[in-house]
């Protein structure tokens, strides 16, 4: 009985050793991360032919979800998608849209856009699928990918705009619909956490 006791112990003692050197034996390392960002923008579209609709993006909504520590050293943002969904309502007679996408980096919809996509026709029996944007333009998609990585390092505050506009196929046509446009962007970022000492960088 004794000698259980003192195993215990024993075995208590080293455990514990073994638990101050670990934690006093932590070192600051440097690990690579990569998170992503969903958006979806509606758009609500009654119109007879040619449309124009527009939405503000504001700094609180694309950093909602998105958490990383103040300290994090931002490392690049990526735009890796765009794809386009168009459901239609009662009332709609047309049968596809001619879209374009752009976006206004200050917010105001009277400067010059920088065209994201355009010409992206949707046909009718496409409708119900979000549709991959395969045909994107770099000088949009770098303005907005600027926009996020200005959010995010908080260098940036003003709310930008993105406009939605087209028009209905065969032209002239009654289109009744909402047009979702899905954003997928990566954040690739590096932070320091305290790690025990035989532990690399990742």
């Amino acid at each position: 009985m004794v000698f259980n006791k003192i195993k215990y112990y024993r075995y208590t003692l080293i455990s514990l050793v073994l638990s101050v050197l670990l934690f006093s034996s932590c070192e600051e390392k440097a690990f690579n991360f990569v998170l992503n960002i969903d958006d979806t923008y509606e758009f609500d579209i009654f119109d007879d032919g040619i449309f124009s609709v527009a939405t503000e993006i504001s700094q609180s909504a694309i950093l909602e979800d998105i958490e990383i520590e103040s300290d994090a050293e931002i490392e690049d943002v990526n735009i890796e998608s765009f794809a386009v969904r168009v459901t239609t309502l009662n009332g709609n007679a047309a049968e596809g849209v001619s879209l374009n996408g752009y976006i206004y980096p200050n917010g105001d919809i009277n400067e010059t856009p920088i065209p994201v996509f355009e010409n992206l026709v949707v046909n009718g029996n496409e409708a119900s699928n979000f549709i991959s944007i395969d045909q994107l333009n770099n000088a949009g998609i770098n303005a907005f990918a600027s926009k996020l990585l200005g959010y995010i390092n908080e260098t940036d505050i003003e709310d930008f705009a993105f406009q939605l506009n087209g028009t209905s196929l065969p032209s002239g046509s009654n289109i009744a619909a909402t047009v979702e446009l899905k954003m997928r962007a990566t954040v690739k970022f590096k932070e320091n956490l305290e790690v025990p000492f035989f532990m690399g960088d990742e």
